[in-house]
């Protein structure tokens, strides 16, 4: 797991060039293109981190879609900006959840139950932090894009009876 407390910079005009403001220096999306590996599991407590941008051709590039094509299984950002102190609260009971054995996405949800959301402060806490996890199977790589709420099982159960019932495998008959 990393978890990366710095700031974003997004470029609309060259995403390549997005840059994370680390201690010692910018990592761009095109630097971490280049890199053989990337951690399994990545936590961008950046501001914005989680936005990927559209360029030409209808493509999207940003920090969370290049470390999930080289490999990362999850990625917690940022949509939206959050100031740093309002963020803490949330980053420490994330952290208490992961620490527990919750995957990120059950880890942000508890989290989430954790903080006041009565509390000014945490009005982006709904919407603005998102996790994206890729589904690996055998020939298929399937990525989502979750907004993590009380509800989360029920959508998602929800969502595979409709898949079935859209999409139902017919049985072939063994010869």
């Amino acid at each position: 797991l990393a978890h990366l407390a710095c700031h974003c910079y997004i470029r609309s005009d060259n995403p390549t060039f997005s840059q994370l403001l680390l201690s010692d220096g910018f990592l761009t999306v095109h630097e971490l293109d280049q890199r053989a590996d990337v951690p399994y599991r990545v936590i961008l407590a950046a501001c914005e981190s989680g936005n990927d941008v559209s360029y030409e051709g209808n493509e999207v590039l940003g920090f969370v879609g290049t470390l999930m094509a080289k490999g990362t299984a999850g990625v917690v950002a940022s949509s939206v900006v959050v100031p740093d102190r309002d963020i803490l609260s949330l980053m420490t009971a994330l952290h208490h959840a992961i620490g527990e054995g919750q995957p990120l996405a059950n880890a942000l949800h508890v989290a989430r139950m954790n903080i006041d959301p009565a509390d000014p402060k945490h009005r982006w806490s709904d919407q603005g932090i998102v996790v994206r996890f890729t589904g690996r199977h055998v020939g298929q790589v399937a990525e989502e894009q979750c907004h993590v709420g009380l509800d989360l099982l029920q959508q998602l159960e929800e969502l595979a009876h409709q898949l079935v019932v859209a999409f139902p495998v017919e049985r072939q008959q063994s010869e």
